[in-house]
């Protein structure tokens, strides 16, 4: 990802919770001074097809991160920056999504609102990622349905053993 600052490297992990809706996680650094963790909540709608997907979402970031700030101070312009910032804020993000060959490839814009830590309450950042899927859509579906039936197979087995005695 990148800002008007400075350019971002991290990892994403992303996993469904319910049908359309994911748990976002995202740890980002710039290697030197910038170290933040966001997570997110997100809502995925289907475009053409299930391959291709709108996902909108929010959630809540912090981290440590360099300060810049700049006050006028007896007709002269200070510039002061400060280092290892404890921050706090809230994240929107907004993205277009793919998923081919077990790979999902998104690019998405994800503004930050700081509430503790910078001076800039806002920060929007533009991200491109790669994630490898490690269990499909349809792989998960077919272990919740044997599983539901396997307990179904349980509590009727359990019923009829009291109803024998």
């Amino acid at each position: 990802g990148n800002n008007d600052n400075f350019r971002m490297g991290g990892l994403t992990l992303q996993q469904q919770l319910f049908n359309k809706i994911t748990l976002e996680g995202i740890a980002q650094t710039d290697f030197s001074h910038n170290h933040t963790l966001h997570a997110m909540i997100e809502h995925h709608q289907n475009i053409v097809s299930k391959r291709l997907n709108f996902y909108v979402g929010a959630g809540l970031s912090g981290g440590i991160e360099e300060n810049t700030s700049t006050e006028k101070l007896d007709n002269k312009t200070v510039t002061t920056t400060t280092y290892n910032n404890k921050t706090f804020g809230a994240d929107l993000i907004a993205g277009l999504e793919v998923t081919l060959l077990k790979y999902n490839i998104a690019i998405d814009y994800k503004p930050n609102f700081n509430f503790t830590g910078r001076t800039s309450w806002y920060q929007g950042q533009i991200g491109i990622s790669l994630r490898a899927v490690l269990v499909s859509g349809s792989a998960w579906n077919k272990h919740h349905k044997k599983k539901k039936k396997s307990e179904l197979d349980t509590f009727f087995k359990d019923l009829f053993k009291k109803d024998t005695k």
